[in-house]
């Protein structure tokens, strides 16, 4: 019996994809608060600045009116700590990306399960 190695090795692949993701999503989880919750809240703060960014005043933005309420902090001061958080983490997500997508290259064109197996994701490291 002639065994496929390619075909044979699919499964590892198709395995090793989904772990980069997976890896890839932790990293990111890393830096953020996690959940559904949180991420509809760094959406709405993100469209915030921009507005901002656009000419809209401080005081109809919801979402940092909100947390300066809770917080005590200055609109005006939140709104540059969000730009902040966002070049920050627009950095990170570039380079999560790149790696991953990498790796996943590399594992497609991976020859061996040995070739998969070395294959890790490793996070960026966080400024």
């Amino acid at each position: 019996m002639k065994l496929n190695l390619r075909k044979d090795l699919e499964p590892l692949k198709c395995e090793k994809l989904a772990q980069i993701d997976a890896d890839a999503n932790r990293a990111l989880e890393s830096y953020r608060t996690s959940g559904d919750i949180a991420a509809l809240v760094y959406k709405l703060k993100r469209d915030e600045v921009s507005e901002a960014d656009a000419g809209r005043p401080l005081n109809e933005l919801a979402m940092l009116q909100a947390e300066a309420f809770a917080t005590k902090v200055p609109a005006s001061d939140l709104l540059e700590l969000w730009r902040r958080k966002i070049q920050d983490e627009d950095a990170f997500i570039i380079v999560i990306e790149a790696t991953r997508q990498k790796l996943k290259a590399r594992t497609r064109a991976a020859q061996t399960p040995a070739e998969i197996e070395m294959i890790l994701f490793s996070p960026p490291s966080q400024s």
